[in-house]
Formats: structure tokens, C-alpha cells, sequence
């Protein structure tokens, strides 16, 4: 940036160019508004000047996991559905009903292994298939 401006804007520039201000303002305000649309896109997420009727639709991964009936492991983690790896709260016996994913092609998964994998790659870890974005 700073030899553009150099070269265009110095009346002793290295290659002798005509100082021209016109071109030093232009390409001022476009590095300018480059450094805008960054921030905003940083503020209110990369998709923020898409329309969203451009967006793909988004799917809302979250069940209930009835642990009596399925009882499955999660791929990515490979650990019991019944168990998570980044959960806080003690496993009991008692509990029956617990939250977890299930993709579009009925994989189930830990809430947290399934958005960390989804942030890397939009497949299905165990079949591959494409995954739609998830719902926030």
C-alpha cells in the first residue's frame, strides 16, 4: 500500500510518475472500505451480506435420545451417546431422556463432537454424505 502511494503520490518518486492526489484518495478509501467490510463481517458473522433467500437452509440437528431404546456411540469421539466427553454433569442411571444430534442421514452424535466436526468439514463423519448448515 504504502509504495503505491509512494509512487503516485511523492513529487520525487524512484520511477518519476506524476504525483496524482485523485489516485492516492481512491485508493486510500478502497483500502479503507475493505478494512469496514472485514470489521462488520467480524462483528456480525461472514455471511452477514448474503440475502437469505442466497443461503442454504439450515437443519436443526437436535433430539432426544431415548438411552433405554438407542443406545449407539458417537463416531467422532467414539465414546457412549450416554457419556460426554465435554458435559459438566455427572452420568446417573436415572436419566433417561438425553439431548444429542442426529444428522440428516440418522448418525448420532455428541452435541459438542458434532459442531466442532461441522466447523471443519460440512460431512457426515460416518457416511460421508453432505451435511446441511446447522441451525443457530
Amino acid at each position: 500500500m504504502f509504495y503505491q502511494i509512494y509512487n503516485r503520490g511523492c513529487p520525487s518518486n524512484f520511477q518519476g510518475l506524476e504525483p496524482s492526489l485523485l489516485f492516492c484518495m481512491i485508493y486510500l478509501s478502497e483500502y479503507l472500505l475493505q478494512i469496514i467490510v472485514l470489521y462488520i463481517q467480524f462483528k456480525l458473522g461472514p455471511r452477514s451480506f448474503i440475502p437469505k433467500c442466497f443461503l442454504p437452509k439450515q437443519y436443526n440437528y437436535y433430539r432426544v435420545l431415548n438411552i433405554e431404546e438407542d443406545y449407539e456411540e458417537c463416531a467422532i469421539c467414539l465414546t457412549s451417546l450416554i457419556e460426554d466427553p465435554f458435559d459438566q454433569q455427572v452420568p446417573t442411571d436415572k436419566l433417561i431422556l438425553k439431548q444429542a444430534m442426529q444428522t440428516p442421514c440418522h448418525h448420532w452424535f455428541h452435541p459438542s463432537c458434532l459442531r466442532s466436526w461441522i466447523n471443519i468439514k460440512m460431512q457426515c463423519p460416518t457416511c460421508r454424505s453432505e451435511l446441511p448448515p446447522l441451525l443457530e
